[in-house]
């Protein structure tokens, strides 16, 4: 069931923080967003679909992401500090440069994932699939 469809919308630069978008039994849909530089803090995406979408320098400090497919998205420099992204699919993920620091990854899948310069520190990962993660 998903609850709302947002796909291909562009929310460049908008304030959002701290709404409650999606959850695991009522997903919102988000491919191909453009969430650059949006200001995310303390928003609840849980299960939400955002293959493909855009969050280059997007803050999502202390986001509920969890059961998230970001399969694609590009989060490149984006804050997500303290986050919640357990069990998403971050299959092919362009992470470059983004805050990880005390993000939570527990059964996520980071395949193909691009991590180069990203903050690591206290990275809580249980991963259960680490095939061809990038990090130089």
């Amino acid at each position: 069931m998903v609850r709302w469809d947002w796909s291909e919308a562009s929310l460049r630069y908008w304030k959002l923080e701290g709404i409650v978008f999606s959850h695991n039994n009522k997903k919102a849909n988000f491919q191909n967003v453009n969430f650059n530089k949006a200001h995310l803090k303390n928003t609840m995406f849980g299960g939400a679909i955002f293959e493909n979408a855009y969050f280059g320098g997007a803050n999502l400090e202390n986001a509920y992401l969890k059961g998230a497919n970001l399969k694609g998205a590009y989060l490149r420099g984006a804050i997500l500090k303290n986050s919640r992204l357990d069990s998403t699919c971050l299959e092919n993920a362009e992470m470059s440069g983004a805050d990880l620091q005390n993000v939570k990854l527990w059964n996520s899948n980071l395949t193909g994932a691009k991590l180069q310069n990203s903050n690591l520190y206290c990275l809580m990962p249980i991963f259960t699939n680490l095939k061809s993660i990038t990090r130089h």
